[in-house]
This record gives C-alpha cells, structure tokens and sequence, in this order.
C-alpha cells in the first residue's frame, strides 16, 4: 500500500512524457486504460546515452486496466452500447 501511495498523486498516477502516450482515454466516457500494445519493457534515452529499461511499463499495467480503442477514439463498452440504441 504504501509504495502504491507513493506514486499516486490525488488519485491519478503522476505520468512522464513517455508514458502519456500508451495511455488511452475514450472520448465517450472518459475513461483512461493503458494501450493494448504496450510493449513489456519501455526504455528511456538518458543523457545522450544509450537506451535504459524502466518500470513505467509495469507501473501503468498496476494503475490502469487495458483499453483498446477504435479508430474514432471509442472504448469497446461505449461502442457496443451504441451499437444497442
């Protein structure tokens, strides 16, 4: 419990700029998920250097559930319960 507080802030978990690209929101219902396709291990360039493996991977698999969405930007849930109307 604690280590999950200490990467929390106010409820959301605190993002780096790497991260916010495999993360998904639908724009129906606003709900966030990371990205199917995120791949195990994500690497962060640091100091001109070669290429680091990093725990963002991980940590956005134990935050968020997965979320795949179509190309209108449209979650699975929203899109069958407009499918049903």
């Amino acid at each position: 419990m604690r280590h999950r507080r200490k990467f929390e802030t106010r409820g959301r978990h605190r993002m780096l700029p790497a991260e916010k690209k495999w993360i998904n929101t639908c724009v129906c219902c606003q709900k966030s998920g990371y990205d199917p396709r995120l791949p195990e291990v994500l690497t962060i360039r640091a100091y001109g250097k070669s290429d680091h493996p990093t725990h963002t991977a991980a940590h956005l698999r134990y935050f968020y559930p997965p979320m795949a969405l179509d190309e209108n930007g449209i979650c699975d849930e929203c899109r069958k319960a407009m499918e049903k109307k």
